[in-house]
């Protein structure tokens, strides 16, 4: 199939040391590795407001043959309920999301019901491996669902979900987007399910992209309570590390139809895609200005025949009117941010219960880890030490990193009350120092116990009691207050006492 390399969209991402984690790595791992890798299923169906039947398999979708490969699913539904009055104004219809939540749980565990009467030795393995919903949301008819393996959740925190309706008078919930943000790690995620305006006239277009701006915009997400009061967290889409956006976008082609129409019937998808209007606004930076999307190497996902896989072509409608829908790919992926490499992005044309079809996209997700001595630090509140002992400096100890004995203790010099050595002649110097831990860069608490703050240190080279006496003051953890920030300002406030 012949591709039009304008309009290809292609992201090219550098992952530094990749290490693939799952449920249950242990403590030993993250101390060795500063990122890891999940693998993010991201899919997306407009089911057109019909509730799933009893017997709806979701396996194909889901992928679940694959399953052990997948540590985040986010699934994405657009008319989840009919976009009638009563479903817009009235109260919220939850019994058809239950639904699908439950239908969703069952796919995603019954390989591993199955594998757990065979592997009866490993239970607390098994349960790690257990899908469990982490939150979801439905606003009208827009639904998003977040499941991750139970090992994963307790690495999750500040889940947050944000309702923007963009329907009838620009607020209304049947267009719009529901987002749900969460830290994994110490790496932020943000999920756009998006219903856009639809239509395939003139001028249509611009309406989507009003309100995919309008979406991008006006999303906020409220500051959790369980955030410490300095920690910064994103409140805006843009503002975290990786989003994904997905929904029926509503985009068309911008052809004629009948034109369309033998494009479509020959299968030159590549030369139909060279009208699809997300493209050609993604081309023309007049929307979703810096995303990205795969490859779209799929048919079309609407308009078909319900129960069929025949295109909605020229239908009677009676009355003597027709209706003209020509296929298009309304529902798509799209990706912003680094640190996310898309590996696959297909339709799923077994599923007939509505006019679309399902779409998936498959990620490799890169999340930073933080060093064990930084995460002991913010979790318990002690950001200072306190230093009492004799050293002696030289006039270039502060530019080289050297060893205080053969136990390999190096500390850094990143207190403002040591910074003066650097101007001095060689000597003593007998100080008591507030050391800040959060001026230290990427510390790491390794095997012998030492420090390393890969910055400029102090060349200290008394005995080697000295540097036993330096440790054990260093993890006797003293909480003091932090440093002042000129050398001058320390010793005055030394003579003043």
């Amino acid at each position: 199939m012949e591709e039009n390399p304008k309009l290809a969209q292609v992201s090219t991402i550098s992952l530094h040391r990749l290490v693939p984690e799952f449920a249950g790595l242990g403590a030993d791992a993250l101390q060795e590795n500063d990122t890891v890798r999940y693998r993010v299923f991201a899919g997306t169906w407009n089911v057109g407001g019909v509730a799933p039947p009893g017997d709806l398999v979701l396996e194909d979708w889901l992928d679940t043959r694959a399953c052990n490969s997948y540590d985040i699913y986010v699934l994405g539904f657009q008319e989840m309920v009919p976009l009638n009055a009563r479903n817009v104004l009235g109260p919220k219809n939850s019994s058809i999301s239950s639904k699908w939540n439950q239908l969703i749980g069952d796919a995603l565990n019954s390989t591993g019901r199955r594998r757990e009467e065979e592997e009866t030795a490993a239970p607390l393995h098994h349960e790690q491996k257990q899908f469990r919903c982490v939150t979801s949301k439905q606003m009208v008819g827009v639904f998003v669902s977040v499941w991750m393996r139970s090992g994963l959740r307790r690495h999750v925190r500040h889940l947050g979900v944000s309702c923007v309706g963009a329907g009838v008078l620009g607020r209304l919930g049947n267009k719009g987007a529901v987002s749900v943000r969460f830290l994994l790690h110490g790496t932020s995620f943000c999920f756009v399910c998006c219903h856009l305006a639809s239509g395939s006239k003139d001028g249509d277009v611009l309406l989507r992209n009003v309100d995919a701006a309008d979406i991008l915009s006006r999303t906020r997400f409220r500051r959790c309570r369980t955030a410490a009061p300095d920690e910064e967290l994103p409140s805006k889409i843009l503002d975290h590390d990786r989003v994904v956006l997905l929904g029926d976008l509503n985009y068309r082609i911008s052809m004629d139809d009948a034109e369309a129409r033998l494009l479509v019937s020959a299968n030159k998808w590549s030369t139909l895609l060279e009208k699809d209007e997300l493209l050609l606004e993604l081309y023309r930076g007049r929307s979703f200005d810096g995303w990205s999307e795969g490859l779209v190497t799929f048919p079309p996902t609407y308009k078909y025949h319900r129960n069929s896989d025949k295109f909605y072509w020229c239908i009677d409608g009676g009355g003597g009117r027709t209706q003209q829908r020509a296929p298009a790919w309304c529902d798509r992926v799209l990706w912003h941010g680094k640190g996310l490499k898309q590996i696959r992005y297909e339709r799923c044309g077994g599923y007939r219960l509505s006019d679309h079809r399902p779409v998936r996209a498959v990620f490799d997700a890169v999340c930073e880890v933080p060093r064990p001595v930084e995460s002991f630090l913010q979790a318990t509140g002690l950001m200072c030490f306190q230093i009492t002992q004799t050293v002696r400096l030289t006039n270039d100890s502060c530019h080289n990193t050297n060893k205080l004995n053969e136990g390999g203790v190096r500390v850094g010099a990143s207190c403002p009350d040591l910074t003066y050595a650097n101007h001095q002649s060689t000597g003593s110097l007998t100080k008591t120092s507030n050391v800040a831990a959060t001026n230290f860069q990427r510390p790491i608490f390794r095997k012998d116990q030492g420090i390393d703050l890969d910055r400029s240190a102090i060349d200290a080279t008394t005995a080697s009691d000295n540097a036993t006496t330096l440790l054990s003051s260093i993890v006797t953890r003293q909480p003091v207050k932090p440093p002042l920030h000129h050398a001058a300002e320390t010793r005055h406030h030394q003579r003043g006492r």
